[in-house]
This record gives C-alpha cells, sequence and structure tokens, in this order.
C-alpha cells in the first residue's frame, strides 16, 4: 500500500508553503523529491512521516489515516532520517544506532537487536565509527550512522506483512561520491527487497540514475509526478529552476 498526500497544503503566515499536493508514493519504488529550495519537498516529506499535520488534505500510509495510526506501530514501520540531526549527547555511535531498536523493546531479545544494530553498522560503513562519539564526527560521518539508526528501526517487516518505508531529507548532502553512489546502490536493494523508498534529493544526476519515480516541486505546488526520464525534461528543469537556457541531464 502506498504512501499518500491528498489535497494537502501547509500554510504559514498567511502563504502556503504547500498547496494542494497530490501523489502517491509506492512500495518497492525509489521516489525521489526535487526542486528548488524552498520548493515546498521537505514539508510534503513531513506530513508524509506523520511529523507535520497538514492545514488543509490528509497523508495516508498503506491505506491508513497517519494520525490514526498507533504511534509505536509507526516507529516500526518508517523511519526517517532528517537534513540535521537534533542530537547533542556525546553519546557513542553505536549507542546512536541502537536507538534505532527502540520501538521493539520487549518484542525481540537482546541478541537479535544486537544482530540488526551490527548489520546496519556494516552496511552504513561505519563499523569503525562505532566508538566514537557521535558529535565528534564530520558531517558526512554522522549522516551514514543516521542512516544505520533507520535502518536498524525498521529492520523487520513491520505487523500485518505491510511495507517498510524509509524517508530521507537530502541524505547525500554531506556524502563524498563514493558514499554517495554507496548509499544509492543499498536503496536500490531495499527497493528490490519491496522497501518503499522516499528521499528529498538536489543531486539529478543522481536521480535520473537511481531513482524510480520523481516529484517535481516549485513554490510550494507539485509540477509533475512520474518516472524520471520523463519528469525531467530540459525544458521542465529550465522552467522549474529559472534556468537561462534548457538543461539536458547526460
Amino acid at each position: 500500500m502506498a504512501a499518500q498526500l491528498k489535497n494537502v497544503s501547509i500554510i504559514r503566515s498567511g502563504r502556503a508553503i504547500l498547496e494542494d499536493a497530490t501523489g502517491a508514493c509506492q512500495p518497492a519504488r525509489f521516489t525521489a523529491f526535487c526542486g528548488p529550495n524552498g520548493a515546498g519537498k521537505t514539508t510534503a516529506l513531513s506530513v508524509l512521516t506523520g511529523a507535520l499535520r497538514p492545514d488543509r488534505g490528509s497523508a495516508a500510509l498503506s491505506g491508513q489515516d497517519i494520525r490514526t495510526v498507533d504511534r509505536g506501530r509507526l516507529a516500526r514501520q518508517r523511519a526517517v532520517v532528517a537534513q540535521t540531526s537534533a542530537l547533542t549527547f556525546p553519546f557513542q555511535s553505536y549507542e546512536v544506532v541502537s536507538m534505532g531498536r527502540a520501538p521493539h523493546l520487549g518484542r525481540t531479545t537482546r541478541q537479535v537487536d544486537l544482530e540488526i544494530v551490527n548489520e546496519a553498522i556494516r552496511k552504513m560503513d561505519v563499523t569503525h565509527l562505532a566508538e566514537r562519539n557521535y558529535l565528534t564526527l564530520s558531517g558526512g560521518e554522522r549522516k551514514r550512522v543516521d542512516i544505520a539508526r533507520a535502518l536498524a528501526q525498521v529492520w523487520e517487516a513491520p505487523e500485518a506483512g505491510g511495507t517498510r518505508w524509509l524517508f530521507l531529507d537530502e541524505p547525500t548532502a554531506a556524502l563524498d561520491l563514493k558514499y554517495q553512489i554507496s548509499l544509492m546502490r543499498e536503496l536500490q536493494d531495499l527497493k528490490q527487497k519491496g522497501w518503499g523508498i522516499v528521499a528529498v534529493l538536489h543531486d539529478l544526476h543522481l536521480v535520473k540514475k537511481f531513482a524510480d519515480h520523481v516529484w517535481l516541486f516549485k513554490n510550494g505546488k507539485v509540477e509533475a509526478i512520474g518516472e524520471a526520464k520523463s519528469v525531467l525534461t530540459a525544458e521542465r528543469i529550465q522552467s522549474v529552476f529559472e534556468l537561462d537556457a534548457p538543461y539536458t541531464l547526460p
């Protein structure tokens, strides 16, 4: 079942920062939210995850209004990686990844939790950072630890056999080229296992190469939704990003 927005608007100071947004992100698909700064991408992502309640319209996850989903069940079904971490305490990186297992307390054994945390750490290539103070890490290192935490959170299939969802806001912004490509390949692998992947991305080259589906935003509105090759045309990129000439992606 999809993650959906239906006629969603968010109003701030009398202005719509997201206006009448409607669309669906499908399981086993990698959906990218693209567009200029301030276009409404993060706002739309926040509504989809349940972090932000719309002023008008509704959001649903797997067919259920996200406002009515039990919070514990929601935490086991979807994980979110924000643009920046709000963590300010000097936890070890291993402890940060282990926090992803909090929604599963009492539902799994300690041994299972340890195995999942270790596998998530391995997948994000942060084993050598496990004992490091999270606050001393570089931006890219923190991001990889944050993603490992999210993976650990939704590692198991949720109750009733629903879809696992991973929502990421600019996950590649602090990563070097090696880890950008590595992350994209990992997300593709998770997609092939049935996960729903939704990410705010600015690098249109990565989007065209790795994403299945694109939502293109401009001035708080969804300008286009569809396959990357059909949405990211030279003329539409020029229009949305207000460029001087058409921009063709290789």
